[in-house]
């Protein structure tokens, strides 16, 4: 009986100095060592850490990279879209022969190839695609720069004689 009051004692003794070990801590670290007034307005206040103290954070760090939403353009005033078209280039064509765009706009274009050697020219915006070959797909981007009606054509051989033409027209915003 005995064994089991003084197990009794040193297990509760053992508690509340490990409990009045921690709060001691917590008092020192939340002492002031000078308070210093500035002005009427304004004190200082002087701590000094007396013993090395390791602070660990849970905040997590995210690595999120954030994209802009879809449609606007990176370095583009606002209300300046970027305008999406897909085009196929087939034996003397496109599957489309007219975009209309506004003056400002950057133009996404994706070309595929459904047969031959193709790619995407206007000569007056200085817009030039890779040559793509059957199956293969080039996007490229230009920025609508200047109102009025663009011819874009194949600079393959004589695909541009043959009719493989089509219009770009750019209206004021």
């Amino acid at each position: 009986m005995k064994l089991i009051n003084i197990l009794t004692l040193l297990f509760i003794t053992l508690f509340l100095a490990g409990c009045s070990e921690a709060s001691a801590q917590d008092t020192e670290l939340n002492q002031v060592d000078e308070i210093t007034t500035i002005d009427e307005n304004t004190q200082a206040v002087k701590l000094e850490v007396k013993e090395e103290t390791k602070i660990e954070s849970e905040t997590e760090v995210s690595e999120e990279i954030i994209t802009p939403p879809q449609g606007i353009a990176i370095g583009e005033p606002h209300g300046a879209p970027v305008r999406e078209f897909t085009l196929d280039a087939f034996s003397y064509g496109y599957s489309e022969t007219e975009i209309k765009v506004r003056k400002g706009e950057t133009v996404k274009i994706t070309l595929t190839n459904s047969n031959g050697f193709h790619n995407f020219v206007i000569d007056e915006l200085d817009v030039v695609s890779k040559k793509i070959k059957e199956g293969d797909v080039t996007t490229f981007e230009f920025t609508a720069g200047e109102v009025g009606n663009f011819e874009f054509y194949c600079s393959i051989g004589n695909h541009r004689a043959q009719g493989m033409v089509g219009t770009l027209i750019i209206e004021e915003y």
